[in-house]
């Protein structure tokens, strides 16, 4: 590629010569003087085979330009997906457009993105740190879910382990957020946990166990599910989170709806329903149109439960409007009376 006047990359096809007063063009094998006729058009086209052949040996074309589906007087960038003309400055206008702001936005924004064949080397050639940087990140996100710390928490404890562990190639590896976190815990340990439960429960009697949310200021209330199954193979029965859906109808009708849709989404049975467990409210224990009673349309034996938790929480509400002075006093008397 050239600019007018030189042997150039962006050529019309005809190999041209320039001299003080004449003009030798390989097409016509003739020789033209500037008094007898016109010089030909001197417009330049795409010719990349040029580029590092000859005297055009120290020019390197952008990895990012293709020839053009318009034709051989236009480029094509690769980078920012666009036809440009190069008919006029030749190399000159390739060099225009690679030094424009546009490209070097784009250029600058996929600096350190790695392609799809380097990060399958990389992943080959540090198959054994990749590893252990996964375990790193697993264990990290289980600690958040065990002690019941904010996602949010991530974003700082990822930090820290690298400023503690300014050494560790595996502490340099960690890339754990809070949506890494978030993902991690909820799409892959909770699933891998609850698999062996549901497979359990699509063949075995369970017990459900419900409650939800009614905190005036949220339109969204959670409905919290658990379910309670006998284990073979450690002999106890055991209780596990089964899931926690958002509903917006605390009726009976709704809350039923959200219990039939966790129902079907881990594929269980209402046949397989022995019990269920709740609250002793209206909406859940309405002979006619509570949870319950649509319950036991689809499934007519299973038993009515009343949770322990609740009922003792009416224990004790009653038990304190019966003392004749206010418990907080009461506890504040204690406390300095220990104290003294």
């Amino acid at each position: 590629m050239a600019d007018a006047g030189s042997d150039s990359d962006y050529s019309d096809g005809t190999s041209t010569t320039s001299t003080s007063t004449s003009y030798t063009v390989s097409t016509s094998q003739r020789e033209l003087t500037s008094t007898d006729e016109e010089p030909p058009s001197m417009k330049k086209k795409f010719n990349s085979s040029r580029v590092g052949v000859g005297k055009f040996k120290s020019w390197q074309l952008p990895p990012h330009i293709k020839p053009s589906s318009k034709g051989h007087k236009y480029a094509f960038c690769t980078l920012c997906n666009s036809h440009f003309g190069v008919s006029h400055g030749g190399f000159n206008d390739v060099t225009r457009h690679v030094n424009g702001s546009g490209h070097m936005q784009r250029l600058k924004d996929i600096r350190g993105v790695s392609t799809i064949g380097e990060a399958f080397v990389s992943s080959r050639s540090n198959s054994d740190l990749s590893k252990n940087v996964i375990s790193a990140e697993i264990i990290m996100s289980k600690f958040i879910c065990m002690h019941n710390l904010s996602f949010q928490s991530a974003d700082h404890l990822s930090d820290l382990l690298k400023a503690m562990f300014p050494d560790s190639k595996i502490a340099a590896g960690i890339s754990c957020k809070h949506t890494k976190t978030k993902a991690i815990i909820c799409d892959a340990i909770d699933p891998y946990l609850k698999k062996p439960v549901v497979s359990l429960a699509r063949l075995s009697p369970y017990n459900l166990l419900c409650d939800e949310s009614n905190d005036k200021g949220d339109s969204v209330k959670l409905l919290t599910v658990l379910i309670r199954i006998f284990e073979p193979h450690n002999q106890r029965i055991s209780t596990r989170h089964l899931d926690t859906i958002g509903i917006t109808d605390l009726s009976a009708d709704g809350i039923f709806s959200g219990l039939e849709y966790v129902i079907k989404k881990y594929d269980l049975s209402f046949e397989n329903m022995l019990s269920f467990t709740s609250d002793t409210c209206n909406v859940m224990k309405g002979a006619r149109g509570g949870v319950i009673a649509k319950l036991r349309a689809r499934q007519p034996k299973v038993f009515d439960i009343h949770c322990i938790c609740h009922l003792i929480a009416l224990c004790l509400k009653a038990a304190v409007k019966a003392i004749p002075m206010k418990v907080d006093e009461l506890l504040v008397d204690i406390t300095i009376s220990i104290t003294v």
